[in-house]
């Protein structure tokens, strides 16, 4: 595995680069020499410890390209002009609406500065524009004229949670824009040829024969994203589903989507009635263009830029006679997409499929022969089952990390939905493909259905089987770590029968273990008020006290939102014990915590939770150690010192943040500790033990 041998140091240099500050020359200088030294030691490398120097020297250098390549790629944000100033754009891709407002990535081509005249930008956007005929109607390729207020995009700021701002920079995306009916209009016209456009319309027509063969949504839905990769149309629910079972990842278009297209096409070639001499070359090139054609309309996910780039590099292999390395075709494809773009280290889809399939290709075969089996369908079903299991063994520590849950039932799940999704996929081809023909169509449409109904029947049913997830499991950075050493331990020891890299495993392993052990100690002893940052008008307030947490709410705020602002660091935290209540009515009396009439003692802690000072002022200011104010008007300091002596002051997530900028300039100079939510993201604030 050479190439893979390579490609694991670029990883972890472009992972380091975000760490190091370095100039590009001396890093363009390095990696000359470095190169130059590889070369030299390649000619001389006949011994053994010159053979050990040329690895040594593979993995610095494949470090210092790694860093060096994340500092090329990277580009300045766009610099936004002044509120009002327009700009020029063209729609790079359309995403499915459901909302009033129509989501599109733009990128922006000029912009008109101040004097009024127009400048050369560059860089990308998040456009919203407001749902009507006009906006649904934009489709790829569309150039815009548009005059909106350019905004960074904010990211979560709660703990723990999806930062959807993070995960746009990572895509070289900081900015976004909402435009208005009146605030932008379409430069060029439509029928003018586009190659983004031309794919999107033939997408689009993909998508409504589907839509018109298959009006239960769910089976629509399944069928948009198994064939086309579009997860728009996906019902939450299903989605969910999926994920509970371990199959998710059809969901996605794959490497299982591309291979089965690829080899599907080259079977149905190699038996045309042609002379060897032409047939092999059409099959080539037939096969080719139809992976290219596939990628590129189901958007270029990263799982289909890796599977494409590796069976091209099979099929070519394959025809000119070379003999190829499945472990080198995968480094290969990994090589060269980071050097397009190094961002896609960090893309979800792009780590889960390439460690899948080296879990495929690695583990499969020596779990296939460990069971020895004579009839030929019986050997096609552990055939099967093993591919699950050995593509979970690599994706598992990732699953666990990033979802906190892991599917009890994958390996059965695997076994059924592997099998149908192949017949989805040749039936759904098909019915693309001949769907228009009067009797054919009818048949391959309802035969599409039957399929889709019942891989989605046999998903809920294993989701009602008994212990069907572990659910609320936490891993770090550093068990994502040491699970994987275990992992690469494991390869080592079946690579190199070496009982040492068995025992490096096992130590891995019982580290994990002793972690958790630790954190769930300190778990029973925690006590902690965490205020989140929800949309404003909303309040969501969390006491932990050991494994048990209270969750006050204020304004309505969604379960979805909810979730995905205090779901993840609740698992963090190892709760068991969860209960709501809702302000400002609710009233509680526990052991250590009295709620009444937006007044809280948390153990030694006394916390209010105000929108405003009605009344008189008490005789004496009411001593505090936390205020969380949620009102729209900001009192005087000196009013509110009457009332209160607050140690500690933090303006809700409920606040808009020019409310809350107006707040901290109005209590600005006073011997108060201020915390914006609005600004700063989420509240914590650790109580000692009494």
């Amino acid at each position: 595995m050479p190439i893979v041998k390579f490609v694991l140091p670029l990883m972890a240099g472009i992972a380091l680069s975000a760490r190091l500050e370095m100039p590009l020359l001396p890093l363009l200088g390095a990696c000359g020499l470095g190169f130059a030294l590889l070369v030299a030691l390649h000619l001389r490398a006949r011994a053994w410890h010159q053979r050990r120097a040329f690895g040594g020297a593979l993995l610095v250098v494949g470090a210092l390209l790694g860093i060096t390549l994340q500092h090329l790629q990277q580009r300045p944000p766009l610099q936004p002009a002044e509120d009002g100033e327009a700009y020029v754009g063209e729609v790079l891709q359309c995403f499915p609406s459901r909302s009033s407002w129509q989501r599109l990535r733009v990128a922006v081509q000029y912009q008109l500065q101040t004097g009024g005249y127009w400048t050369r930008a560059c860089g990308r956007l998040e456009v919203f524009a407001q749902g009507d005929s006009l906006a649904e109607a934009l489709r790829p390729g569309d150039r815009l004229l548009f005059a909106a207020a350019i905004r960074p995009v904010a990211t979560s700021g709660n703990p723990e949670a999806f930062d959807y701002g993070a995960y746009l920079a990572r895509q070289r995306i900081f900015h976004q824009a909402f435009l208005r009916g009146g605030d932008w209009q379409l430069l060029e016209n439509k029928d003018r040829f586009h190659w983004r456009r031309s794919l999107h319309q033939l997408r689009t027509r993909a998508l409504t024969r589907l839509r018109q063969a298959l009006p239960d949504a769910a089976s629509y839905g399944l069928a948009a994203a198994l064939l086309l990769g579009s997860k728009g149309q996906l019902p939450q629910e299903l989605k969910e589903s999926y994920a509970e079972v371990g199959v998710a990842h059809v969901l996605a278009v794959s490497g299982l989507h591309v291979g089965i297209l690829a080899f599907g096409l080259l079977f149905l070639l190699n038996r045309l009635p042609l002379r060897p001499r032409w047939r092999r070359p059409l099959a080539l090139y037939a096969s080719l263009f139809a992976l290219a054609l596939y990628a590129l309309l189901t958007g270029l996910p990263a799982s289909v830029q890796r599977a494409s780039l590796m069976y091209g590099i099979v099929l070519i292999g394959r025809f000119t006679r070379l003999k190829g390395n499945s472990f080198n075709s995968l480094g290969v494809a990994a090589l060269l997409m980071l050097c397009a773009d190094a961002s896609l280290l960090y893309d979800l889809g792009f780590q889960y499929s390439f460690l899948a399939l080296f879990g495929i290709l690695f583990f499969q075969p020596p779990l296939a022969g460990a069971v020895l089996v004579v009839q030929p369908w019986l050997k096609k079903l552990w055939d099967l089952t093993v591919l699950g299991i050995a593509a979970n063994l690599t994706t598992f520590p990732l699953t666990l990390y990033y979802f906190h849950d892991f599917p009890v039932y994958f390996w059965l799940s695997s076994l059924f939905i592997t099998f149908l999704v192949t017949l989805i996929l040749y039936g759904g081809f098909l019915f693309l493909l001949l769907g228009g023909v009067p009797v054919l169509g009818w048949l391959l449409a309802k035969s599409l259905a039957v399929l889709l109904g019942l891989s989605n029947a046999l998903v809920h049913g294993l989701t009602r089987l008994p212990g069907h997830t572990i659910a609320g499991v936490w891993l770090d950075t550093a068990d994502l770590l040491l699970l994987y050493g275990a992992i690469a331990a494991l390869v080592w020891t079946l690579s190199r029968r070496r009982k040492a890299g068995l025992y490096l495993s096992l130590a891995c392993l019982l580290l994990v273990a002793l972690k958790g052990v630790y954190r769930a100690a300190q778990a029973g002893q925690q006590r902690e008020l965490v205020l989140y940052r929800l949309e404003p008008g909303q309040t969501a307030l969390d006491l932990f006290e050991g494994r048990r947490v209270y969750g006050l709410i204020r304004g309505g705020p969604e379960a979805r939102a909810l979730d995905y602002a205090r779901e993840n660091y609740r698992i963090k935290r190892r709760i068991r014990e969860q209960r709501e209540l809702v302000l400002p009515d609710a009233e509680l009396l526990t052991g250590s915590i009295r709620l009444k009439d937006g007044f809280i003692q948390f153990g030694s802690l006394e916390i209010a939770v105000l929108g405003e000072l009605s009344g008189s002022p008490p005789d004496a200011p009411l001593p505090v150690d936390v205020l969380i104010w949620t009102g729209r008007s900001c009192p005087e300091a000196v009013d509110l010192k009457r009332w209160m002596e607050p140690g500690w002051i933090a303006l809700d997530g409920s606040l808009p943040r020019w409310t809350a900028e107006r707040c901290r300039a109005a209590w600005a100079g006073q011997n108060w500790n201020l915390h914006s939510v609005p600004h700063e993201g989420a509240f914590i604030l650790s109580i000692p033990k009494p």
